[in-house]
Order: structure tokens, then C-alpha cells, then sequence
């Protein structure tokens, strides 16, 4: 399977936009398929010319095509490497926007020839090179190696097939990957003094690449895009929920204790839905004056998974997530689900032959941030009064 996606993605940094269409099927194991639903494929696109995103801490950034053209290496080298999911591309673009803002960089003082090679500028970090400031004397490669982006981002993502072979150790050579957080994931590679800094940089990988695997930002070559969520292996859903049979019409006090109140279907999903997802928060009714929001009308309901809001979920939090929507989505007609909006992605009962697609803030949000594209939280409304 990944030797047929590197074929594809050779295609398209051979001939470039004039592949008009690629979809790189990727084969699930069945208990990611039942509960993935539609999220069968990543496509890799043609990078866009400007992008702005922002950090958790407010800075705006505008990032441009030398820098989009590295994260699109990044994204296509981690897409052909066994074992790098959706989280991986995330952390290696952390790691290289915090290290050298996605721009390969030289270091003159340490080696003056590495100024002889293609950069972006220079750098002064110790001896450090390129996108991910790595060191020759910590033996990441040679100057001429270290570069080479493509063997920077290789290095970085290591495991088995890496030119380092696991010393040092790149992500896939992390024996706890998979219990650290993005940032901390970022650090382990890195040995940074500031571990700290990576997180700032995730709603900007976020946002990096969501437009490069969806092309919602891109304005040639653009190649729609169907999973950038990560959602891999959920098993183990609940049962089927009791049907809501009663006649529509009427409103009940909201159960989630915001004051309001809530229509008798959105009662009954709520009912059920906590029943079998009980480590859940809920908000309901919210006034939300001048906006077009469900949650006024008691149709909304807004879902955590052990987070706050406002603070990207672990990835524990947002595979659990994705347990819930899933079984929503299984069971929306019996429920009354319309639609649901998690991760950056909106699914439609109506528009179900569709999948996942990209959520553009629906006209009041960011969808950069961590509550406006919803990473934060499952927003849930149901289709009836």
C-alpha cells in the first residue's frame, strides 16, 4: 500500500499541478472503517501561495510560499513513511515552525559551506541547520545532508527505513509516542531547551495542514481532500439508541443545566447519548443574540471529552471524540442528528455521500482556533423541533 502512495505523491512532485486529481486510498483495518465512516482517503495538494494562521498565544502569522513549499515536503514525505499518522504531520510541523519558522536555514559561523547550498537565509543556532535546526556534531548527518530537506524531514520522522536508524531518534523511534502529547512528541526529537514552545505553533500546523490536504486555501492545484482528522481505530462503539418516536413539538428544561431550554428530540439524543458516553460535558442553550445559532432555538449542543474549552484536546480526548460522533452519525435518522461539526470538519445527514468537508466557520467563527473550528468540542444539532 505505501509503496503505491509513494507513486503517487513521485507523480505529483514530478508533474506538479497538472495531475488534476489524486486520491491515495488508504485500506483501514475494519474497526477503524466502522467507525471512520467516510474518512477513507488523504490527498496531498499543491501548496498556496500565502497562508495567515494564529498561535495559542494571539501572534498572527503570515506564512509564504518558500515556507508552504517546505511544509509541503514535510506532509508528503510523512504521508509515504510507514507508521506516521495524522498526529505525525502535526508534530513535525510544530517542530519546524518553532525551530527555524519553516525556513531552511544555514549557519555560517559553525560551517560556513552550508551557505553553499540552497537556504532561506542564516541561522546562528549553535551548530544548528536547516528546517529542524538539526546538529551535525549530535549526529543527525552531514552538513550537506542536514541541507537537504527531504533528508531533514526523513531524519525527523526516522523508524526503521530513517537515514539515522534510530540514533538519534526521530518520532517513529519514540518507544512512548503515543502516550505524549503533540508537543512533548515535538520535544523528544528536538532536545530543546524551551520545550514549551511547540504547542504554541499547533493551530498553525493545524491550519497549514488542513489547506494542504484539503485545498481549501489554495487557489491552483487544488485537490479535495475526504480525512484530515487522524481518525484511525475506534472500536468498540455503544449499542443502538432507543428511537425517537414521540410526535415532534414542544421544548423541555435544557438537562445540561445552562437555564434554558431544549426541544423533546435534542432531550431524548441527550438522554441516550450520555447514557452510553457518560465522561461527557454539556452545553446546551445559549442566548447567542444576532447570530444564526441552533443553540438559542434548543437545537444545539455543544460535546468535551475531559478538555476545557478553548485547549486542544490530548489525543485520548479526540479519539473519544470520534467514538461519539461516529455512533451519532450511525444512528442520525433515529435520533434526528442534522449535523455535526468536529475537528475542522462538518458532517450532514443530507449531505452524507459527501463525508467530512472542511469547516470554514460557518460565517461566525475562526475556524483556526481551537473552539472556532471545533477541536475543542462536538457541536451537535438535530434537524427537528
Amino acid at each position: 500500500m505505501k509503496k503505491a502512495l509513494v507513486a503517487v505523491l513521485v507523480a505529483v512532485l514530478l508533474f506538479g499541478p497538472s495531475v488534476p486529481l489524486l486520491a491515495v486510498a488508504v485500506l483501514l483495518h475494519p474497526a477503524a472503517e466502522a467507525s471512520c465512516l467516510d474518512l477513507t482517503a488523504t490527498v496531498v495538494g499543491e501548496p498556496p501561495g500565502q497562508l495567515t494562521a494564529t498561535t495559542t498565544d494571539g501572534r498572527q502569522l503570515t506564512l509564504d510560499h518558500i515556507q508552504l513549499g517546505h511544509a509541503h515536503t514535510i506532509v508528503q514525505i510523512g504521508a509515504s513513511t510507514d507508521g506516521v499518522d495524522h498526529d505525525g504531520l502535526l508534530i513535525a510541523l510544530m517542530a519546524a515552525l518553532t525551530e527555524s519558522s519553516l525556513r531552511m536555514l544555514s549557519n555560517i559561523s559553525a560551517y560556513p559551506e552550508s551557505a553553499d547550498h540552497p537556504n532561506d537565509g542564516d541561522g546562528s543556532d549553535h551548530d544548528s541547520l536547516g528546517l529542524f535546526q538539526m546538529r551535525p556534531q549530535t549526529g543527525w548527518g552531514s552538513v550537506t545532508e542536514l541541507m537537504d530537506p527531504t533528508y531533514q524531514t526523513a531524519a525527523f520522522y526516522g523508524g526503521p527505513d530513517g537515514p539515522n536508524r534510530g540514533e538519534p531518534p526521530g518520532l517513529l523511534d519514540l518507544p512512548n509516542r503515543q502516550q505524549l502529547t503533540l508537543g512533548q512528541a515535538a520535544q523528544a526529537v528536538e532536545r530543546s531547551a524551551h520545550p514549551d514552545r511547540y504547542d504554541t505553533f499547533e493551530p498553525v500546523a493545524r491550519t497549514i495542514l488542513a489547506a494542504l490536504t484539503t485545498g481549501t486555501a489554495t487557489d491552483s492545484g487544488a485537490i479535495p481532500a475526504v480525512d484530515t482528522t487522524g481518525c484511525t481505530t475506534v472500536a468498540g462503539l455503544p449499542p443502538a439508541p432507543v428511537p425517537f418516536t414521540a410526535a415532534p413539538g414542544g421544548r423541555v428544561d435544557d438537562p445540561t443545566g445552562t437555564g434554558g431550554f431544549v426541544t423533546r428530540p435534542m432531550a431524548h439524543l441527550i438522554a441516550q447519548t450520555r447514557a452510553v458516553f457518560p465522561d461527557t460535558g454539556w452545553a446546551c442553550w445559549s442566548p447567542r443574540p444576532g447570530t444564526a445559532s441552533e443553540h438559542p432555538l434548543g437545537r444545539a449542543c455543544d460535546v468535551t471529552f475531559g478538555n476545557p474549552m478553548g485547549v486542544f484536546p490530548t489525543d485520548a480526548q479526540t479519539a473519544e471524540g470520534w467514538r461519539m460522533t461516529t455512533w451519532l452519525q450511525q444512528h442520525a435518522d433515529v435520533l434526528h442528528v442534522q449535523y455535526l461539526i468536529w475537528q475542522g470538519h462538518i458532517w450532514s445527514l443530507a449531505r452524507d455521500d459527501q463525508g467530512w468537508r472542511p469547516y470554514h466557520g460557518g460565517g461566525m467563527h475562526d475556524p483556526t482556533t481551537a473552539t472556532g473550528g471545533h477541536y475543542d468540542h462536538l457541536h451537535i444539532t438535530t434537524g427537528i423541533n
